[in-house]
């Protein structure tokens, strides 16, 4: 038997070696959720942050705000991703993402906890990595791309002053409408010609008028209330406001709204501006919305180093502290059993061939790596049958070390 058809998984499979919480790539998301490994750590994250949510349905909070942090290569990203996907029961296949994780969890409580939150609640997720989303025009407004994303998730446009146009329209029954009245005058869906910026305007004045013809007497009451919209004010008050309306006239009491926004460290850099709006979004959220909508984010530092690095400014950021007070910080341990279960996992025909051959030559083995160093020897995992078979072609030390040599590389 060759050494690539020993394994369940085929080694010439592609694995991205870095995973973006954007793709939405059917494939590529089911590989996710089918291999993903939850380790004994893992799974206590996981649980830390599904009793928070259960607790916030039994009593108002505003402590909606999670931070997740983790060096490169400590899987933060999928964690995130993999959250989201759990949380709103996205389905893969014939199943959803919460049921293919429930069969991956040890602990009853674990698996308890997110069956409650499964079987209680409604949780929409709205999921990006906000570098990527970064408007050119106004750079620093985390505001402004949450409230995109928030817009665009219910189907409006990612153009503040049109989203807020939309709305208005459907407050007022008239939407479907105006849709109709756009496509007489385009051949086109509202949705596609909405982002023509040329052809917009004029067609926009022309269908307001249409459908409102005692509000805009002529084309420059049009213009003027277009323009209102336009200077709409975004602050992080403004947008907690706007988020709790909508959700209390469209989503029903069982219904959650969660933020999962990657890499925010990054976002945040040097600025102290920026991690005073994050403060005051999640505090405006959470006060304004009673553990309705949480925020969830993920960044290289844990929170106390991020705040220790904006112009070293601790005390006046000793708040945001509280606002994240779910902490998760993840690691590159336990990677030896990511690797076993997903790069080396073994067929059952195979896994009896590799151990018949670890019992001929078993005490070879064992001589060669015994280390004389007494030191280096206590570090070395223990070789046996099932250590064997689980790390074929590699030996349980070389997948222990392997991490020390790249943390070293990179530092």
């Amino acid at each position: 038997m060759k050494i690539k058809e020993i394994f369940k998984n085929s080694i010439e499979r592609n694995i991205e070696p870095v995973v973006k919480v954007s793709d939405e790539d059917y494939e590529k998301v089911k590989q996710e959720v089918e291999e993903y490994v939850v380790t004994a750590a893992l799974e206590q994250n996981y649980d830390q942050i599904f009793e928070r949510i259960i607790d916030s349905k039994e009593k108002p909070t505003d402590r909606i705000g999670v931070w997740i942090s983790g060096f490169f290569g400590s899987g933060k990203s999928l964690f995130l991703k993999n959250l989201s996907y759990v949380l709103s029961g996205r389905k893969i296949g014939s199943q959803s993402a919460s049921e293919i994780f429930l069969t991956k969890l040890e602990n009853s409580m674990t698996k308890a906890n997110l069956s409650a939150i499964n079987n209680s609640m409604k949780i929409r997720s709205i999921l990006f990595e906000i570098k990527s989303q970064e408007d050119q025009m106004n750079r620093d407004s985390i505001t402004e791309i949450m409230y995109r994303q928030f817009n665009k998730s219910f189907g409006f446009s990612e153009q503040v002053w049109i989203a807020e146009i939309e709305k208005e329209l459907v407050d007022a029954n008239k939407y479907e409408e105006f849709k109709n009245e756009i496509k007489k005058e385009t051949a086109t869906e509202w949705e596609d010609f909405r982002t023509k910026t040329l052809r917009l305007r004029p067609v926009l004045y022309k269908v307001l008028r249409k459908i409102y013809p005692t509000l805009y007497e002529n084309e420059e009451k049009v213009k003027e209330s277009i323009a209102s919209f336009e200077k709409l004010s975004l602050t992080p008050e403004k947008f907690a406001e706007k988020v709790k309306s909508y959700i209390d006239k469209n989503l029903t009491s069982k219904e959650k709204l969660f933020f999962f926004v990657d890499e925010i460290s990054m976002f945040i850099a040097d600025s102290s501006s920026k991690l005073h709006e994050l403060q005051a979004i999640v505090e405006n959220v959470g006060e304004k919305c009673s553990g309705r909508v949480w925020v969830f984010v993920t960044a290289q530092e844990a929170i106390d180093n991020v705040i220790e690095g904006v112009k070293r400014k601790r005390d006046e950021f000793a708040k945001i502290s509280d606002r994240f007070n779910t902490r998760v910080t993840l690691t590159s341990e336990n990677i030896d059993k990511v690797v076993k279960e997903r790069i080396l996992k073994k067929k059952d025909s195979a896994s009896k061939e590799i151990g018949d051959r670890y019992q001929k030559r078993a005490g070879k083995l064992n001589n060669d790596i015994n280390f004389r160093d007494w030191a280096r020897a206590q570090l070395i995992p223990k070789l046996d049958e099932e250590s064997f078979v689980q790390t074929y072609p590699f030996l349980p030390y070389q997948l222990k070390v392997i991490p020390d040599i790249f943390n070293n590389i990179r530092s």
